[in-house]
């Protein structure tokens, strides 16, 4: 009976399979079959896409958008309950309470600098409106919110911790990961590193300056990869959107592309490379108008947060190209520099930048807000034209001494700008560049230390700290005259050091170790002087006379940054010491200047080495043909 029931058995197995295909094609109706047809199929993603609505019964043509997108904004009655399962509530570590607070202090405090968040989590009943998609970004929000208060420092270590927990899960793309909230959130804490990492990496390493630039490396590359995998890249393009997708759903969309865009030619900029050759695009020129979740909901009630995001946009693509012309490959750029044919570029940049300057000078916002705008202006200018300033050191280092003659290699001391900056081609470029570090260095000064400067983003600590670099390098270079002059900007440094040091007493707090290294900088510039002037000083003399001189010589001084902290120099081996040690690191062809390597903050023209144990190569690197000059200078 067996044989004869196998036999049965298979046709009735075979015309059952054959059956079901049929019925479900059958089933599939005109307007389902066209988006069968409608939908993508280029990869074994797609397909996979493909498979998943098929399997849930949904539109083939939504399968680019997360399910999680769809109700990314909430809706309906309020849904308390959705909080009390939120973990740090569960297991008592924050209260209800708290987290109204802290989200009150984000939106007064950080909002405005990144307003990405959306409106109905900052709001009055914002506690009430969470829902689980949220989870990730609230956590976000509390670590950022409670980093700067005091009052706070315990629930900001529960916040971090957990955060930590979550990003793991995000690296490892745990399903729930994949939501417009993980690249919000992966943006804002690129924005505003937790102190706590900092403490324990400082304990560790002496030379941990370039911990933020890493982990914000780190996090925007991320948040990139995200974006890319949720296609939000198709938001650049205005007509593109899905099928069964709302307005409001697409608008959303390419505000956080717009966001991924930024945060990615800001970090490329930063530390002179991209993640790849070509990074995120914007395929047209949005407005404000295409923003509208940013623009105030009535006259005078908040900042016009969307033409705030257009002007910043109109900056950062000023920038990239900036980047992509002037540091298109070592070989391009050094071409350039010994040709002296930049200035063409320069010129056109100079003329967009000024017809931006012309468009959003007017614009009514809130003035920290508008400073921060301003902020980026002007590091634009100064990342431009500090071009032409290295490409005078470049030529000057490279430049061989003329037939016949011999120069001792210590005693030669080149300042290109000894004779005055416009004695040179490059004359109104330079004095541009130091314009332009100079408003950078005002605006800094002009934030309320404890009320504002404390929470600005971390980029905006390094517009100042490349400013104030810069002003050193041209003080080196003998820009700084006359005498009166170069102490206006000494004054100008200190009060930019003073502002960072009132920002907070937390010692880990990024301005608290910058204003510490940009001290020492400038104070160690003032001894070299004072030990210049007394080794030419004892030089002159005769031996007979140089014996009988005090142990404290009286020379001329040089204006130091901090005068109480002055060095003693009595001790003359000491001080010949160190002026050897100085010298012995320097080029033979520009004895003036300070060996590269001992700047806190790197190469002035290389990207500062993610390996901590070199900062960088000696300026007379600057001729190898090997220089990097695509990763230009340290900003942003």
């Amino acid at each position: 009976m067996a044989s004869e029931r196998v036999p049965d058995a298979a046709p009735m197995t075979v015309k059952f399979v054959e059956r079901e295909p049929h019925h479900r094609i059958e089933g599939l109706n005109g307007q389902a079959i066209d988006e069968q047809l409608a939908s993508e199929l280029r990869n074994p993603s797609d397909a996979l896409h493909i498979l998943a609505q098929s399997e849930k019964g949904d539109s083939v043509a939504s399968s680019t958008l997360p399910e999680v997108e769809h109700d990314s904004l909430p809706h309906g009655p309020s849904n308390a309950t959705f909080l009390d399962e939120y973990e740090l509530i569960q297991r008592g570590l924050i209260h209800r309470t708290t987290i109204s607070e802290l989200l009150h202090i984000y939106s007064h405090n950080y909002h405005p600098y990144c307003p990405i968040v959306p409106a109905y989590m900052l709001g009055l009943s914002a506690i009430d409106k969470i829902r689980k998609s949220d989870y990730f970004l609230l956590t976000v929000i509390l670590t950022i919110a409670s980093r700067d208060s005091q009052s706070h420092s315990m629930i900001h270590r529960h916040c971090w911790n957990y955060a930590q927990r979550l990003l793991l899960e995000v690296l490892l793309g745990h399903p729930w990961t994949l939501r417009s909230r993980t690249v919000e959130s992966l943006l804002l804490l690129s924005e505003w590193l937790p102190h706590i990492e900092l403490t324990h990496a400082a304990l560790k390493e002496d030379k941990s300056i370039f911990i933020e630039d890493r982990t914000s490396w780190s996090l925007v590359g991320l948040a990139v990869r995200q974006a890319y995998l949720m296609r939000l890249d198709q938001g650049a393009f205005p007509n593109a959107t899905m099928q069964q997708e709302t307005k409001e759903q697409a608008d959303h969309k390419r505000l956080i592309w717009t966001f991924v865009y930024i945060a990615d030619r800001q970090i490329s900029v930063r530390l002179g490379q991209s993640f790849w050759s070509r990074g995120p695009s914007l395929s047209t020129r949005f407005t404000s108008k295409d923003f509208p979740s940013l623009q105030p909901i009535s006259h005078g009630s908040q900042d016009d947060y969307a033409s705030v995001h257009q002007a910043t946009m109109e900056l950062i693509q000023l920038m990239h190209n900036v980047q992509g012309i002037l540091y298109a490959s070592p070989k391009r750029t050094l071409a350039i520099v010994h040709d002296g044919d930049y200035s063409r570029y320069l010129d056109d940049f100079q003329r967009a930048a000024t017809n931006w300057q012309a468009t959003w000078s007017g614009l009514a916002v809130s003035p920290r807000v508008k400073r921060s705008l301003s902020l980026v202006y002007e590091y634009l200018c100064l990342y431009v034209n500090a071009f032409s300033f290295q490409a005078v050191l470049t030529r000057t280092s490279t430049s061989p001494p003329p037939s016949g003659t011999h120069i001792p290699s210590v005693k030669r001391s080149v300042k290109p700008f000894s004779k005055g900056i416009m004695n040179s081609a490059d004359g109104r470029y330079v004095w541009d560049a130091i314009t332009a570090a100079t408003n950078t260095l005002k605006l800094m000064s002009e934030f309320s230390p404890e009320q504002e400067l404390c929470y600005l983003p971390y980029r905006y600590y390094l517009y100042g700290v490349y400013a104030a670099v810069f002003l050193h390098r041209a003080d080196c270079a003998g820009a700084f005259q006359p005498e009166r002059r170069r102490q206006e900007t000494v004054a100008l440094v200190d009060r930019f050091i003073s502002a960072l040091d009132g920002t907070t007493t937390n010692k880990s707090h990024v301005g608290h170790r910058y204003s510490k290294l940009l001290r020492n900088l400038w104070e160690r510039q003032s001894r070299s002087d004072r030990i210049r002037i007394t080794s030419k000083t004892s030089t002159l003399l005769p031996p007979s006379a140089t014996q009988q001189q005090p142990q404290s010589p009286d020379f001329p001084s040089t204006p130091s940054l901090f005068p109480t902290a002055g060095c003693n120099y009595s001790n003359d081996s000491s001080g010949a010491e160190l002026l050897d040690n100085q010298v012995s690191a320097l080029n033979p062809d520009l004895s003036d200047f300070s060996p590269l390597e001992e700047y806190p903050f790197g190469p002035f023209i290389n990207m500062p080495d993610f390996e901590m144990a070199n900062l960088g190569n000696h300026l007379s690197d600057m001729s190898a043909p090997s220089l990097n000059w695509g990763t230009s200078f340290i900003g942003m």
